[in-house]
């Protein structure tokens, strides 16, 4: 058949149905399209089926395809840092905040504001200062 009609070469069609402007010959050929995809759809269903009654004959579990997730997908990283890593370790333990981070010692807090404050911005640091210890407000001038 030819090309133009969408027809097949190869066993492949080579435009899509919606190309084809005749009502009749664009339905016939969707429909040798649809029927091929059930068709091919239909035999690697058996062939999945015929393999897991082999395997099952043979007390070997059936071979699975692995899913395709984000995770199986992801790359390895060669930057990413492992969370148990010597070198990681000492140099948090060498850190300037390591006492603020491992709560030996309260972190001060100061909390200021603009110029010129509203009175609903000094109940919000009122709240803040009940949240957070050791926090003092200073009075901006």
């Amino acid at each position: 058949m030819d090309l133009r009609s969408g027809a097949k070469d190869g066993g492949q069609l080579h435009r899509n149905p919606s190309a084809i402007k005749n009502k009749v010959k664009r339905q016939a050929v969707y429909a040798k399209l649809k029927s091929a995809k059930a068709t091919e759809r239909r035999t690697r269903r058996e062939e999945n089926k015929r393999k897991a009654t082999e395997a099952g004959e043979l007390g070997v579990e059936a071979p699975r395809k692995k899913q395709k997730t984000i995770e199986s997908e992801r790359e390895i990283d060669p930057t990413y840092v492992s969370p148990n890593d010597l070198e990681v370790f000492g140099d948090e333990a060498g850190d300037e905040f390591a006492s603020i981070f491992g709560n030996e010692l309260k972190p001060k807090v100061m909390i200021t504001t603009r110029p010129k404050p509203s009175k609903h911005l000094f109940r919000f640091i009122a709240d803040l200062m009940t949240l957070l210890p050791k926090s003092f407000y200073y009075e901006r001038k």
